[in-house]
């Protein structure tokens, strides 16, 4: 596999993964959408992801900085890959 599809491919993960976390930040703002099937699909797949930081750093005042840690933490890990493929 040329370090060009390698690159596209560590992209497109990230930018979907980023997408179901803005969709599920999205819909904790929108509790019908919380609780519809979209909405639960997302936090399906996001919870197992974010739990474990919601251990380690409990929410503040109603407010979960997870989301934003792993997404930090994801853009990181993204810079890395390509640094390594390019």
């Amino acid at each position: 596999m040329k370090k060009a599809q390698i690159r596209s491919i560590i992209n497109w993960v990230y930018y979907i993964v980023v997408g179901f976390l803005l969709a599920r930040v999205v819909s904790s703002w929108i509790p019908e959408l919380r609780s519809s099937g979209l909405g639960s699909f997302i936090h399906g797949v996001t919870d197992p992801v974010l739990a474990p930081i919601d251990k380690l750093l409990p929410s503040m005042g109603g407010f979960s900085f997870s989301v934003i840690i792993l997404w930090f933490a994801l853009g990181w890990v993204r810079n890395q890959l390509l640094r390594k493929f390019s």
